[in-house]
């Protein structure tokens, strides 16, 4: 099961729509739940601030 659903989070595709938008489109046969589920686990995700290293010159 778990390699049916990685397979299915590697089949959804995009496209630029006219009006400037992404569309998602997956391939008949497959399930678009899949990427919905694994945008919905990434969304609530805790995201930590970003590593941050700045040089100062002293010259």
């Amino acid at each position: 099961m778990r390699v049916e659903i990685c397979i299915e989070l590697n089949v959804e595709r995009y496209s630029l729509n006219k009006d400037g938008a992404i569309g998602w489109h997956h391939p008949q046969g497959t399930h678009d739940d899949v990427l919905g589920t694994r945008d919905g686990c990434y969304s609530t995700a805790e995201m930590g601030a970003e590593p941050f290293f700045a040089a100062i010159s002293r010259g």
